[in-house]
């Protein structure tokens, strides 16, 4: 393919002055003089322990930008009726199978038979949203003029957030100013190597990061009063920018499918987009991320990412196959402001694992304590040992039957079992430890480790251990020296209260609230399905630990009501759905789910998702977007010269104690949607195990977290 590296002109650039209310936005040319880009940041901070650390470089590309607004959007009304009143959605059925095309727009963009190959475009199981077309004056070309006018009149219409709650109602006035300051983002960009990048976007950026391979984080200066010379700084999350630096390429693949007539498994090539979204993605991840906003905060349930808008690329070096009939193949990306980007499974989960042995002294724990934390009921490795199943293969168990259940496969086991495929065992707190009251004998890793894990540069399924960053060691003393003396102080208080089993509960908690919100209250799947990008047996499902962010504390403090005192938010909305806006792929794509069925019955996906984020949060790595270090898999390696056994049954105990607070927190939540008697429900909730939120727990596992992020920040997720 060819890469987008067209050298910037010293010609006129364009710069977007913008005030955060809307009223005022003025489009000025200014001559720039080329100059070197540097490279170098001086030593690392909160910034790059929440956002990233490996910078990325931007040059403009041709296209628009569309800004979201809720109420000019609708569910897709062109549906076919059949036979008994069916309802059938012929546009989300275009992008199912994989599509014929012979219009290679970029000649280098070359692979095996364009004529026969397919490409393959996501085909999320939802009625599209289309935009109202009254309202196109949403709609800004890069280059056309804004005037004061329809400012203020898209400043009047952009309410998308909707409570009576007082708390809410600030929250959506702070938020509609942050919504007009996307102004700064009409000219579409795209990742570039940074000897091609556009000097222009590079100084409008304080810090620009890599947000995983095909997305950018970017930091901004918004206005908030000119006159007065207020301002304050704000990230955004540009989700489909470009693979690596490499713009967007063609990927060629290969899939096993199996023939209903020949009953014979193929191979069968197709050919995709890496590196873009695309409008439909784009548009369901504003809408859902639109329409869940109310009451995800109104339950103390907070975002990651704030719907903005989306760029449509227009340039041929982004557009490798053309836009494709109805604009098909239309790339894009989506526009979002941001409040953090670490992951849970590959940055912080992994990160703490990684330091165990520093931050835990195994030596002054006792292996019989920790295997007395385990219930009775709790399955042994053999019937010789008390040591217990991990929680991977414990949790995983359970999964597996659910699973089959939802498919409807091996239907004699799934009758026979009711709550594992090989352990008929309740999970709950009779086979699930529960750590929050054990003592960990934590301690600071004051000495900042020798090197770290790296994922190659345009490979993010291959690491390397390298060098520390030298950049990491002020702010690594600095929270190191913190974190001792907060230790020293708690322990001189009270040796019974411990923050690593703290922590993980409130994780499990984070996870457990959102996921019963999504399921209970809003009744929306974040994304469970098949298509054709699936191999045999294969499944899309979006609920899985890396979806979950660590928040940045500082913006979650200015920027929401942060009642329930979060660790994490939620993101990745552009594969959700609701029962009604249910398309079935393989029933030639009838709307909604019928009543009375086994396999589509919605609350069974509903709990097949639910068990299968439970499973991503016990180290079990069953999804393509979880990455972690290998070594985590070698304890002697990973965990030299110490207590390994007792570390590993310590691992075994943190990942319990998250899920069980995850369970609990999601019964929490569902109980009190359904209502249920007072009595019976203040019993109910008395009655939770989860850690119940701590100041000071809760400030010393910031510290952990920190160190955590420090030590895998160069490890793309």
């Amino acid at each position: 393919m060819n890469n987008c590296n067209n050298t910037p002109t010293t010609a006129s650039l364009v710069y977007i002055l913008f005030s955060a209310t809307g009223i005022a936005c003025q489009i000025i040319r200014q001559r720039v003089k080329k100059k070197q880009i540097n490279l170098n940041i001086g030593n690392f901070g909160l910034d790059e322990i929440y956002y990233g650390t490996l910078p990325v470089f931007f040059k403009f590309a041709k296209g628009k930008f569309e800004m979201f607004d809720l109420k000019f959007y609708k569910l897709d009304s062109g549906l076919s009726i059949r036979e008994g009143g069916i309802k059938y959605a012929p546009n989300t059925m275009k992008r199912y199978k994989p599509i014929k095309t012979s219009n290679v727009a970029n000649n280098s963009n070359s692979f095996k038979n364009p004529l026969t190959s397919g490409v393959v475009i996501p085909c999320m199981p939802r009625l599209d949203i289309i935009k109202i077309q009254k309202c196109e004056k949403n709609v800004h070309k890069c280059k056309n003029n804004v005037t004061k006018t329809n400012i203020e009149e898209e400043h009047k219409n952009s309410q998308v957030y909707k409570s009576n709650d007082t708390t809410r109602a600030n929250i959506q006035k702070n938020e509609t100013l942050l919504i007009n300051s996307i102004r700064n983002f009409f000219q579409p960009l795209i990742k570039v190597n940074h000897r091609h990048a556009s000097a222009s976007v590079t100084q409008a950026f304080e810090k620009a990061y890599a947000s995983g391979v095909r997305s950018a984080i970017v930091k901004v200066k918004q206005i908030i009063n000119s006159t007065r010379h207020d301002e304050r700084k704000v990230w955004y999350r540009l989700k489909g920018c470009g693979n690596y630096d490499q713009g967007f390429v063609i990927q060629n693949s290969s899939k096993l499918v199996y023939d209903e007539k020949s009953k014979k498994y193929t191979q069968e090539e197709y050919s995709e987009i890496r590196g873009s979204a695309f409008v439909h993605t784009a548009i369901c991840e504003n809408y859902v991320g639109s329409k869940l906003l109310p009451p995800m905060t109104t339950l103390g349930v907070i975002p990651a990412n704030i719907p903005h808008g989306y760029w449509k690329y227009e340039g041929i070096d982004q557009l490798p196959f053309g836009r494709g009939k109805g604009d098909i193949f239309q790339t894009a990306c989506i526009v979002e402001q941001t409040l953090g980007d670490r992951r849970l499974h590959s940055h912080l989960l992994s990160g703490i694992f990684l330091l165990l042995n520093k931050i835990v002294d195994a030596n002054a724990i006792s292996r019989e304590n920790v295997l007395a934390l385990f219930p009775k009921s709790r399955p042994k490795v053999d019937d010789c040992s008390n040591y217990p199943e991990s929680t991977a293969n414990f949790i995983g168990d359970a999964m597996l039957l659910t699973s089959y259940k939802f498919i409807g496969s091996d239907a004699d086991i799934c009758k026979a079992n009711t709550f594992g495929y090989v352990w008929s065992v309740p999970r709950d707190r009779n086979s699930i430890a529960n750590a929050i009251h054990f003592d960990f004998h934590e301690k600071s890793p004051l000495d900042i480790p020798d090197t770290q894990w790296s994922t190659l540069l345009h490979s993010s399924d291959e690491e390397e251990e390298i060098p520390m960053d030298s950049r990491w060691n002020k702010k690594w003393a600095e929270i190191s020296s913190r974190l001792d003396n907060k230790l020293k102080e708690m322990k001189l208080k009270s040796n019974s209260r411990s923050v690593l089993p703290y922590l993980f509960s409130r994780l499990g908690y984070d996870c457990g609230r959102f996921m019963s919100v999504l399921h209970n209250r809003c009744k929306t799947s974040w994304g469970t399905y098949q298509d054709s990008l699936c191999h045999e047996g294969q499944w899309h499902c979006n609920a899985h630990s890396n979806n979950m962010v660590v928040l940045d504390p500082r913006n979650v403090a200015n920027k929401m009501a942060n009642e329930h005192h979060a660790f994490l938010g939620y993101l990745d909305l552009d594969m959700a759905f609701t029962q009604d806006e249910y398309v079935n792929l393989k029933h030639g794509g009838t709307v909604g789910i019928p009543d009375g069925t086994t396999v589509e019955k919605f609350d069974e996906l509903l709990d097949y998702e639910n068990i299968n984020f439970q499973s991503t949060l016990t180290g079990l790595s069953n999804s393509s977007g979880l990455r972690a270090p290998a070594i985590l898999k070698n304890e002697e390696q990973c965990w030299k010269h110490e207590n390994i056994d007792v570390l590993k049954l310590l691992r075994i105990a943190l990942y319990d104690t998250m899920v069980l607070s995850y369970k609990e927190a999601y019964a929490e939540v569902k109980a009190s949607i359904k209502k249920e008697v007072e009595e019976q429900r203040s019993k109910e909730i008395n009655n939770y195990s989860y850690a119940k939120y701590d100041h000071e727990l809760h400030d010393i596992a910031n510290d952990i977290i920190e160190l955590a992020l420090i030590y895998q920040s160069r490890y793309v997720a």
